[in-house]
């Protein structure tokens, strides 16, 4: 990754990765079951910050799931969406296109609560940057690249 020196660097000066942290949720509808599978639509919602700055994510994509016994559902989603980010040393938020790719397994507790046991997620988004909001000194940064690790409830009606 390449550092931003400028105030509106999104990460910090001289910084090239840092760890956010916030809540995600979300909801899905699997409109297709046979046997074992199911397919269907899924919409999410994330909100992470550090060191003041600030990643929001809302995506739609598809989601396609399995049944291992009665208890285990394995599932993968391909998402794309808005992502919007805050620099740590700026007030302005710059909102671009996202997408990522998510894998995980549900465990059921109850006919509809879930423990998410967890998930794994791999995306990209253009963060803000000089080149993004507007100042232009020429430099041009490539997408951030995000790596996401989850667990926790999941309720189902």
């Amino acid at each position: 990754s390449q550092a931003d020196n400028t105030t509106s660097s999104f990460l910090g000066l001289n910084t090239t990765s840092r760890m956010f942290w916030g809540f995600q949720m979300g909801g899905y509808y699997d409109f297709y079951r046979s046997g074992p599978l199911s397919a269907g639509f899924t919409m999410r919602f994330s909100d992470q910050h550090a060191a003041n700055a600030g990643v929001r994510n809302f995506q739609v994509g598809a989601r396609v799931a399995g049944s291992v016994g009665t208890r285990l559902r394995p599932y993968l989603e391909a998402t794309i969406g808005d992502g919007s980010t805050k620099p740590e040393r700026a007030t302005v938020r710059v909102s671009k296109a996202a997408y990522a790719i998510y894998g995980g397994a549900d465990y059921s507790l109850a006919p509809h609560i879930d423990f998410r046991a967890f998930e794994v997620g791999y995306g990209s988004l253009n963060t803000a940057s000089e080149s993004t909001v507007g100042a232009g000194n020429g430099s041009n940064y490539p997408a951030s690249k995000l790596l996401s690790f989850s667990s926790g409830f999941v309720f189902r009606f």
